[in-house]
């Protein structure tokens, strides 16, 4: 059964079954319009229709799944039927059964070797182990030898050293970035940000942690306490003045 649809410059279209024309109504075969309703379920082959309107698109995509199925069916029968004629159970109608019937190969085709069916199976083999998977090691400290050092396509983060670099494929120029900046960072590692050694031991303390006014050192500016004198003195820093400070005391007014 066919429908001539006359919109645009189609061609005429095969179309399915009456059982399966569940997606529209055709009202006739003189070119009328088939007023389609919404239907829900699944169509198949409709996702490789486009630029027509929905129900060409429709009819068009059931008539080629229904002509692969026809297909399909016509396949199978073929092989079933070459499987009967090769067993002897009819006769050859032309060419292509007889040639079909004496063919070197029978089917089905049935096991020559069953004793040999198990080897592929039972022999053990030596493989290479896989290593260990390492998705919790960032790509910026990997060792340089590693393939996996690069960053995916997509990523949007800074890649650093790679300012410099083009004309390369992403794997290529982000793996020679990231293999520059774990040097350059574990160089700095080992020389600026190592800790220092000490070379002699720290000169023993000049000052009593439990003294306040001491004799050698300056109060900080920020001290509030009292300082024997300081309001009688002047022309001096607030350290300078506040070293030393029992002098008052002893009786030394000396600036």
């Amino acid at each position: 059964m066919a429908l001539d649809l006359l919109y645009g410059s189609l061609s005429r279209i095969q179309v399915p079954y009456r059982r399966h024309l569940w997606l529209y109504h055709a009202q006739d075969t003189a070119g009328s319009q088939c007023q389609p309703f919404r239907e829900a379920r699944f169509l198949p082959r409709l996702n490789a229709h486009f630029g027509q309107r929905y129900t060409v698109s429709a009819t068009e995509a059931l008539s080629e799944f229904q002509t692969a199925q026809l297909n399909q069916r016509a396949a199978r029968h073929q092989l079933e039927r070459v499987v009967d004629l090769q067993a002897g159970k009819g006769q050859p109608w032309d060419l292509v059964d007889r040639f079909s019937a004496t063919a070197e190969f029978k089917l089905p085709l049935v096991v020559v070797r069953p004793e040999c069916a198990g080897i592929l199976r039972d022999l053990p083999m030596d493989e290479a182990k896989l290593p260990p998977a390492s998705h919790s090691i960032s790509p910026y400290f990997m060792e340089n030898s590693d393939p996996e050092k690069y960053i995916k396509k997509g990523f949007a983060g800074h890649v650093p050293y790679g300012f410099q670099r083009f004309g390369d494929s992403s794997k290529k120029l982000t793996n020679s970035a990231l293999c520059d900046f774990s040097s350059n960072y574990r160089r700095r590692q080992s020389t600026e940000w190592a800790p220092v050694n000490v070379v002699k031991p720290d000169p023993p303390m000049s000052i009593n942690p439990t003294e306040i006014y001491h004799k050698h050192v300056g109060m900080l500016p920020n001290y509030a306490g009292h300082v024997p004198g300081c309001v009688f003195r002047f022309g001096k820093t607030y350290g300078n003045d506040t070293r030393d400070a029992k002098r008052w005391l002893r009786g030394d007014f000396t600036s």
